[in-house]
């Protein structure tokens, strides 16, 4: 059954009518990587609001992938990704608690009018112990890190917030495990789903007793 859910901002179309969503059974969330920059990163700069609150502000470099919560690791088309803003690092080697994110490569994004709207970065995580030598061992973990390009964010004077936002440096992570044994989370969806089921049925519930009132 399609799922119809209401977007979030002001909640009002050209014509007065709520903003809908209307999500397709078996939607998985795995954007392509403009579209990270173009919808998401942008908007988050420029506070816009973005539906469902898919991607969560969380300090990446704070804690190890294997300290993130398992629960987030359920998006792209195997289920093991997690999606982040995070403020960017400084360096090509992100140090965390026990290990390290080192950069691997970086590549231009080009936007859908084929213009360059940022970069994207992939990290490998390597993991160190006391004692040893601080290189590490890899781990299946990585991370595609995409940050916006300035010349595509508006011209036009910023409010303060929106200024914050910008010296902040946002930007999206895409974490991902790539071990073929982790465990495969439910959609995403599916709860949202369960809730429009039982909203029709209330509704259907509120129509009868309408009926039987005449």
């Amino acid at each position: 059954m399609t799922a119809i859910f209401t977007c979030v901002g002001d909640g009002k179309g050209e014509a007065g009518q709520s903003n809908e969503i209307i999500i397709p059974p078996g939607f998985r969330y795995s954007p392509k990587d403009y579209m990270l920059i173009e919808s998401y990163l942008v908007n988050k700069i420029m506070g816009i609001p973005i539906p469902f609150n898919i991607i969560k502000d969380i300090d990446v470099y704070e804690c190890d992938p294997r300290q993130l919560p398992t629960s987030d690791l359920k998006h792209g088309e195997t289920k093991n990704e997690a999606y982040y803003f995070t403020k960017a690092g400084k360096t090509w080697r992100r140090t965390t608690k026990g290990g390290y994110w080192k950069a691997t490569y970086e590549q231009d994004i080009s936007g859908s009018d084929g213009k360059l709207i940022g970069m994207k970065t992939k990290f490998c995580f390597y993991s160190t112990q006391k004692g040893d030598d601080g290189v590490g061992e890899k781990t299946s973990w990585v991370m595609y890190e995409f940050k916006v390009n300035p010349t595509v964010l508006p011209t036009q004077p910023l409010d303060d917030t929106t200024k914050a936002n910008v010296n902040i440096q946002w930007v999206v992570c895409v974490i991902r495990n790539k071990d073929d044994d982790i465990k495969e989370e439910p959609n995403m969806w599916s709860f949202y789903e369960e809730k429009a089921e039982e909203g029709e049925g209330d509704e259907d519930d509120e129509s009868d007793e309408d009926d039987d009132s005449d």
